[in-house]
């Protein structure tokens, strides 16, 4: 299984917070003179990897708009980094004693407690993702 990696906007905050851990996948906006190849256009933002033939073809120049590690990466950067401290939680209920157990998913960050319940740890992890960057950016934490 592939850890998902944080969306554009996460990315681009976690620029803006200083996140400066490299990784092989990033966000970027090739700089061609020739056409692209199908499935890409001029300005676009697209997600990569050093090695990525898309990337190897668009060559030298291409802007790196930010790093995009994935969501769990940039949860320890702000743990390690940042001092937020955070997790996500599952649980456990069944509607009766006769219905199967259903899981949900909710997590804390601090102080703070999502007010939502979420379907997948994925979904719940990159919501936590999001307030943990909001706490940063209006400076809390280190």
């Amino acid at each position: 299984m592939k850890l998902p990696n944080v969306n554009f906007t996460q990315a681009q905050r976690l620029k803006s917070a200083g996140f400066d851990w490299w990784t092989s996948d990033f966000y970027y906006k090739p700089i061609v003179a020739r056409p692209p190849p199908e499935g890409l256009s001029f300005g676009e933002v697209k997600i990569g990897k050093i090695d990525d033939p898309l990337c190897l073809w668009s060559g030298p120049p291409m802007v790196i708009e930010a790093y995009a590690p994935t969501v769990a990466l940039a949860l320890k950067w702000l743990r390690d980094v940042k001092g937020i401290l955070s997790c996500v939680d599952y649980s456990e209920f069944r509607d009766d004693e006769n219905s199967e157990y259903d899981i949900s998913f909710d997590w804390s960050c601090g102080e703070i407690k999502s007010e939502t319940f979420y379907a997948t740890y994925e979904e719940a992890e990159s919501a936590l993702l999001d307030a943990a960057l909001a706490e940063v950016l209006k400076g809390g934490a280190k």
